[in-house]
């Protein structure tokens, strides 16, 4: 698998893990940490930011290749931007998820599987994670019976810890709730806009598309 593919299948990831609350937690940051085995235990370091409302963003890099992808379930978008090439992409919610299979559904407390048919939800315990006093859920697939692991933090909903089936976690540090600056859900100005063939030359060329 190219370097260029990875990071796009590592950011579906940590964006389903982000969006993968028991509900809509308070406006936050937080470092994160993502070690694939599939990348030979490497690790992809990034930032996560939460508008309280509708807005993620997730901010990763990995071996000098940075990405932002800002999600708005209102606009129903989302953004993908290459800052050192200035230059994104915008590709529709239902298009996202239907192509990554990332989750943008909101959990419930109490029952996470409740608005998600096609999974059964057990509780196996609480845990500490990263200072945090967090509910534990496994969630199987009711076909093929692919196992998931969320670790959800029980004051704040925030997902501390992802664990999938092929060895990949996501993990939250350094959770700092608070308000957070709406430019950072927005593409900055004169910034491209390209298409998924022109933004993968980008990608591999490492410089700024010509205008």
């Amino acid at each position: 698998m190219s370097l260029q593919r990875s990071l796009v299948v590592l950011l579906v990831v940590l964006l389903a893990a982000s969006m993968a609350v028991a509900q809509m937690p308070s406006p936050f940051s937080a470092d994160m940490v993502m070690t694939s085995a599939k990348l030979s235990q490497q690790s992809m370091t990034g930032k996560i930011y939460f508008d309280g409302s509708s807005r993620f963003r997730v901010d990763t890099s990995m071996m000098g290749m940075s990405a932002w992808n800002i999600a708005d379930s209102k606009s129903q978008i989302v953004y993908s931007v290459m800052p050192q090439q200035q230059m994104y992409m915008e590709t529709r919610l239902d298009q996202f998820r239907a192509q990554s299979k990332a989750d943008f559904t909101p959990y419930d407390a109490s029952n996470p599987c409740a608005a998600k048919p096609d999974y059964n939800c057990t509780k196996v315990g609480t845990e500490n994670v990263n200072g945090r006093s967090c509910n534990k859920w496994e969630f199987t697939s009711k076909v093929g019976g692919v196992k998931r692991w969320v670790w959800i933090d029980q004051q704040s909903n925030i997902p501390v810890k992802t664990l999938t089936a092929d060895g990949t976690t996501v993990e939250m540090r350094n959770i700092q709730e608070g308000a957070q600056p709406d430019s950072l859900f927005q593409v900055p100005p004169g910034f491209r806009k390209m298409d998924l063939g022109e933004m993968m030359k980008g990608m591999m060329g490492g410089g700024r598309p010509q205008k």
